[in-house]
């Protein structure tokens, strides 16, 4: 059974239902054939899921990028980044206002932000009300 037809029969002996924490309960024994998708050492897991954890801070950070007006509310953008610096294999986290002084770092961002959309583009491209939402979102962001 692959992946998708196991994640289906937990929905359907669910009762329709499937979240995070029914699949993690289903995967725990060890003859599910789910358990080896999971860290079960739970030191190592619970590391994991503090650098999660530390993630989430750090991208809820945010600042004030335009002032408010009266018929307005100010836009706020997300102040820490992730990008990645020479070898390293994972992200270091900058204030945006460092990034946009620095000219390679900006690339780096603006390469991430066109990943992201070709991934939300693939996600949803499908589905022919994504495009409207699109279309009607661009008269706006290209107001603000």
């Amino acid at each position: 059974m692959d992946l998708k037809e196991t994640l289906l029969e937990i929905y359907q002996s669910r009762g329709r239902l499937l979240t995070p924490a029914i699949v993690v309960e289903e995967a725990s024994p060890e003859d599910s054939p789910l358990h080896s998708h999971f860290n079960w050492d739970d030191e190592s897991a619970a590391h994991s899921h503090r650098i999660a954890q530390a993630r989430k801070l750090m991208s809820s950070v945010q600042v004030v990028y335009r002032e408010g007006t009266e018929t307005d509310p100010p836009q706020m953008i997300r102040y820490f980044h992730p990008v990645i610096e020479g070898d390293s294999p994972s992200p270091v986290w900058r204030p945006i206002d460092e990034i946009v002084e620095d000219p390679i770092a900006i690339e780096v961002l603006l390469r991430e932000a066109m990943r992201q959309w070709q991934a939300l583009r693939r996600r949803y491209a499908h589905l022919n009300d994504f495009w409207q939402m699109i279309q009607e979102d661009i008269p706006e962001a290209e107001a603000s």
